[in-house]
């Protein structure tokens, strides 16, 4: 029997402040951006190459093929288009980015140690690793449950109603009136529900922002122009922030004494970290590079904020009433995210171009978090989230594969990627499964000592939300189709 995603995912819906679930710790683990316009042109083919500063982010081997000191800087534009199918019914929402995505700095120094060495390069680095920009929606007529369904599971979870056990949840539905206790003031009888038969109109805006942001130093040194190795470290700044408003309303006017409801939620996610990074390159034969890389898990402390809210509205009461989830000081844990190892080769056709391939491995499965206060709920948390990850995740395998044409000052770039799955087989993701594919192309141009890159990218992946679960009742999930289209320019110069 298939095991169901949408148990582990509804940890975020616990009556807890604890907000964080096993997605959203993939969340931290996903790099799926790139620095720079020639390395997103390739596709991020670039493990086994270098002489650009976005290739520091994949393998700081590629560090040492400077030969002068250089100083680089990015721009990127999004689009992005969230799809989201519910219970039939189809909508999508728009979302554009300007950002500052890159900037790097390479000092070059020759070396005359007459023992093969011939290069010990230094560099510095400010990277976009990851963009959570997203505004979507969706919308459908549920017939089956309703989210009040929810909140009374929680009610009715034990002899006795405890509000302060479901201070983000079930306290405030209590609070305006959503459900209530079948004997007036005593919270040991059971809880009933203004909506008692589903058929409501169900809804959801959600609006994301956030990006991971990489501030990296890196040495490198090239041997006899054969060997070249590199490593560095990475200070990693973490955001992301989160506002969804689930809204139910009686389209019918069939429900007795109620119009509808809205239920918001907000996440503000933030932290640092840092983690290490170390490759080397292999060029036996002129035509021929080799490469291979690893970075380190990032050791992060994060910061959790959790707020809710409820307005709900009634045909008995001309004013809407409305509750807030008490304010707690926001809570610190410590996580652990997938680290990552790329296999890389290239080809070198002299100065007319090349191809390039990576073979990349992401540990997903070996994400870990640990509660930095040991109260009665944090411990238990964080055990159960652990499992979670160990059940749900597996080791991503990416491929990427890029080419150039070189003719004269002006170079022509494609390039491809396919992202694994971070979900073990036979995990049912109603085939949002975060696999994504990008395609890409892009141009370059060298005036002397200055070049100039455009890079055009298409990512396309499906991810999945399940807006609660109710114990007996089949939960409806959400697929949303994800469709972005980047712009990135990028300039570097050669400083003679």
């Amino acid at each position: 029997m298939k095991k169901t995603v949408f148990t582990t995912l509804l940890l975020a819906w616990a009556s807890t402040v604890l907000s964080q679930s096993e997605t959203d710790l993939m969340r931290f683990s996903m790099q799926r951006q790139h620095a720079s316009a020639r390395v997103s042109a390739l596709g991020g083919a670039f493990g086994a190459l270098g002489a650009d500063i976005g290739a520091l982010s994949l393998n700081p081997a590629g560090l040492a093929t400077f030969r002068k000191n250089t100083l680089a800087t990015t721009m990127q534009f999004s689009n992005h288009t969230a799809a989201g199918t519910y219970l039939g019914n189809a909508q999508s929402d728009v979302d554009t980015r300007l950002q500052f995505n890159s900037l790097g700095f390479v000092y070059a120094q020759p070396l005359q140690s007459g023992n093969g060495w011939l290069q010990l390069n230094y560099g510095f680095t400010m990277n976009r690793t990851a963009n959570y920009l997203q505004s979507a929606r969706y919308e459908g007529v549920n017939t089956t449950s309703s989210m009040v369904d929810y909140f009374l599971s929680e009610a009715n979870a034990g002899n006795e109603f405890f509000p302060e056990d479901y201070p983000f949840s079930a306290a405030l539905a209590e609070s305006v009136g959503l459900i209530f206790p079948s004997i007036p003031g005593n919270r040991q009888s059971a809880y009933f529900g203004i909506v008692p038969n589903a058929g409501v109109t169900q809804s959801e805006s959600i609006r994301q922002t956030g990006q991971l942001t990489d501030y990296g130093f890196s040495i490198a040194g090239n041997y006899k122009n054969m060997l070249y190795i590199g490593g560095g470290i990475s200070l990693v700044s973490a955001t992301f922030s989160s506002r969804d408003i689930f809204t139910e309303r009686d389209h019918a006017d069939s429900i007795f004494d109620f119009k509808d409801f809205a239920y918001t939620r907000d996440v503000l996610t933030e932290g640092d970290g840092f983690k290490g990074k170390f490759g080397a390159v292999l060029q036996p034969i002129p035509w021929l590079r080799l490469g291979i890389s690893h970075e380190t898990a990032t050791r992060f402390t994060l910061n959790d904020d959790y707020r809710t809210s409820i307005e709900a509205n009634f045909d008995s009461v001309p004013t809407f009433a409305s509750a807030r989830s008490p304010l707690f000081s926001p809570f610190s844990f410590s996580h652990r995210s997938a680290g990552k190892t790329t296999y890389s080769a290239a080809v070198l056709f002299e100065s007319k171009g090349l191809i390039s391939f990576d073979y990349e491995q992401v540990y997903f499965d070996r994400m870990r978090v640990t509660a930095l206060r040991t109260d009665a709920a944090s411990i238990p948390w964080a055990n159960e989230l652990n499992d979670g990850v160990r059940s749900l995740f597996q080791t991503a395998d990416n491929l990427r594969i890029g080419a150039e044409y070189v003719f004269g000052p002006l170079a022509l770039r494609a390039g491809y990627a396919l992202w694994g799955t971070p979900f073990r087989q036979g995990i049912e993701t109603g085939g949002g499964d975060w696999q994504q594919r990008d395609v890409s192309a892009g141009v370059g141009m060298k005036f002397g000592s200055t070049s100039l890159d455009v890079a055009i990218v298409n990512a396309r992946w499906k991810n999945f939300r399940f807006p609660y679960a109710v114990n007996g009742v089949t939960a409806e999930g959400v697929v949303f189709t994800q469709d972005r289209w980047s712009v990135l320019v990028g300039a570097q110069f050669r400083l003679d």
